[in-house]
């Protein structure tokens, strides 16, 4: 589903771009990323932009120091939500008629 580009706020939007800075809440809750930010990207192929949030932790490797990064995409703001119809119901066949013995003669054997 291609996206709407970012709504204008009077910056110019770069696209390919994004931004990473220290998570202050890390402080709070030291399971949280050590430094958050977002991403703009723009297909190359269809130019549909997305947005994307950044998530970075400093890790220790083989040749040292890296950061190990993760993109998580922007879930759009949610408005108000729609009532979902009702679904019509399935007309139920009338149930079978019980088969009915027809006994020429009229008698009953016992």
């Amino acid at each position: 589903m291609p996206q709407q580009p970012p709504q204008s706020t009077g910056r110019k939007t770069f696209y390919n771009s994004g931004l990473l800075s220290r998570n202050a809440r890390q402080k709070e809750n030291p399971e949280l990323p050590t430094y958050t930010g977002n991403v703009n990207v723009r297909c190359p192929h269809c130019n549909v932009d997305s947005e994307f949030w950044l998530n970075g932790e400093v890790k220790d490797g083989q040749y040292g120091k890296f950061f190990g990064l993760r993109l998580n995409p922007k879930k759009p703001k949610a408005g108000p939500k729609a009532p979902i119809p009702a679904k019509p119901k399935k007309a139920t066949p009338p149930p079978p008629e019980p088969d009915v013995i027809d006994d020429d003669d009229g008698d009953l054997a016992f």
